[in-house]
């Protein structure tokens, strides 16, 4: 090499040329490519930073995690970097990294996301794939490339189109959740694909981990999903102690009390395991589908080649928690001429165990035909999603003997600070006070929970709404679902609108809410008087 030119000829290369491949650590799926480096050394991110004095240092969070736990040590193996005091960074939270940067011996706060880099251009979708304007939550979507943006999965580009464009033809879908605020920001909701169905509550394994994580003794924590023959899913959490800890009934009772106040009792776990140790890819990725395989005590693990640490899959197996195996009791097989089908997101049809949208492959003498006088309407709501399935609107679970398990309506929920709440619940919880006969609830805009809840109930005869009973109907919510469904607007309703069928019309009450008096169609309004009644004694916002 010594006698090699230092010039070299520069090589022509199209726009569109690969520049380099980044290959993926198979921790949700099939891993795409197996790499051949060798053995790692922690220090070496920090030489470069020594070398070329780097002052912004983007990085996947994964990375950072694996980083922290070797201290300071690696950092001060390089003999010119005592200014780079990993105590004097701060995190900067991006799509899908972070970002450090040393600004001389000052702290800086965590700073949020906002605005969208140069080039960028962002758009929020909602369900139908409608791009949702000003305020807004929703699916985030890119309209159109930049030059960093991903080509393709190499080698198997049709994998890249299903998973980033089939759902939203002409955007890129990141698969994250999203809400823009009225200045124009943009906040990270969590991921889309993330979550768990708890009796038709969508919870997110991130924000449970997050709970568990808090308590003193625990180090690391992961938590999966676990059929129930209730709830549909339960939460099955592994936890790694810090040392000197040890795993007893009193900490495991503590560790669910902590979720239960820190998300609200629909988050409490059902299984809690010791886990001396997780399984994790070598970039420090936990495998979460190999987690889910052993809640299951399925040994079936599919493909581990990329696990850092194979000898901790039989310590779970044998440290199991025992768990109830759920009973045939809820619903069963499809009835004659109905051909049920589960989708995930992409529209994809799924086998076996499953768990997404409910939908119908084909009609049966029974089924519903039109909207009378509005067949585009029909159109629209039950095939628009999926195109060539009659879409139920529901939520359903397969379990592993073919029985199908109705887990909720999926169109009929309110996402509050990324939690997706079912009316109806909230409702029952209102309704279960001595002093109310009805309630309706529905959604309201805020500039931090994205959504909040705005009540309406009607009392009994006899009764008086005051502030003690407001306080006591927020309370009773709370205690009965959890702290992130309190109402944050609760408006004495001496009567609801509804149709003559007696319906409860709750476009009419969105509209109210948002003191919104364009109300649309109300020609089938049984008592029209309620309307003003209800816009004159609308809450103050």
């Amino acid at each position: 090499m010594k006698d090699a030119s230092e010039e070299c000829d520069p090589e022509w290369c199209d726009s569109e040329d690969p520049l380099f491949v980044l290959y993926t650590s198979g921790s949700t799926g099939k891993p795409k490519f197996e790499g051949l480096p060798t053995y790692p050394d922690v220090s070496r991110l920090w030489e470069i930073v020594d070398k070329y004095k780097v002052t912004k240092f983007y990085t996947a969070p994964t990375a950072i995690r694996l980083l922290m736990k070797f201290g300071n040590e690696p950092v001060q193996k390089s003999p010119n970097t005592p200014y780079l005091d990993l105590s004097i960074v701060f995190v900067l939270y991006s799509l899908c990294g972070v970002f450090l940067s040393s600004f001389e011996k000052q702290r800086c706060p965590i700073v949020f996301q906002s605005f969208p880099f140069f080039g960028v251009v962002p758009a929020i979708l909602n369900e139908s794939g409608e791009e949702l304007e000003g305020e807004a939550e929703g699916y985030l979507v890119f309209k159109q490339p930049w030059p960093g943006v991903m080509r393709t999965v190499y080698g198997n580009h049709q994998r890249f189109e299903t998973t980033y464009f089939k759902k939203f033809p002409g955007y890129y879908v990141t698969g994250d959740g999203c809400r823009r605020d009225k200045d124009g920001y943009y906040w990270i909701t969590g991921r889309i694909d993330d979550m768990l169905n708890v009796s038709g509550h969508l919870l997110s394994t991130a924000e449970v981990e997050s709970a568990l994580v808090e308590h003193s003794a625990v180090a690391e924590a992961a938590v999966v999903s676990h059929p129930h023959d209730v709830k549909g899913e339960c939460l099955y959490c592994f936890v790694t102690l810090k040392d000197g800890q040890e795993f007893t009934k009193a900490l495991e009772a503590g560790l669910k009390k902590q979720v239960r106040e820190k998300i609200g009792p629909i988050a409490t776990p059902d299984y809690i395991q010791n886990a001396p140790g997780l399984p994790k890819t070598r970039s420090g990725k936990i495998m979460r589908r190999v987690l889910r395989k052993i809640a299951r005590n399925d040994k079936d693990l599919g493909d581990i080649s990329t696990l850092a640490d194979p000898t901790v899959i039989e310590q779970l197996f044998n440290s199991r928690s025992v768990c109830k195996d759920p009973t045939k009791t809820g619903s069963t097989f499809p009835f004659f001429g109905v051909v049920p089908a589960i989708l995930n997101e992409s529209g994809e049809e799924l086998e076996g165990e499953a768990e997404g949208y409910l939908v119908f492959k084909q009609p049966w003498p029974g089924v519903m035909r039109t909207v009378y006088g509005n067949h585009q309407r029909f159109e629209t709501t039950y095939f628009k999603k999926f195109p060539g399935y009659y879409v139920t609107g529901d939520g359903c679970r397969r379990d592993k003997d073919g029985y199908y398990w109705i887990t909720g309506r999926i169109d009929d929920m309110l996402n509050v600070s990324g939690h997706l709440l079912s009316t109806a619940e909230v409702e029952s919880a209102l309704v279960e006070h001595s002093a109310v006969a009805e309630a309706a609830v529905v959604s309201h805009p805020h500039d931090v929970k994205g959504e909040c809840l705005y009540c309406f109930v009607t009392l009994k005869d006899g009764q008086e709404f005051t502030k003690a009973l407001e306080a006591g109907l927020k309370k009773q919510v709370r205690e009965k679902i959890g702290p992130i469904a309190t109402p944050d607007y609760i408006q004495n309703a001496p009567g609801l609108p509804k149709t003559r069928s007696g319906k409860i019309m709750r476009r009419v009450l969105r509209k109210i809410a948002r003191n919104d008096k364009d109300l649309g169609d109300i020609s089938t309004l049984a008592d029209p008087t309620v309307i003003e009644q209800l816009f004159n004694s609308r809450c103050v916002l």
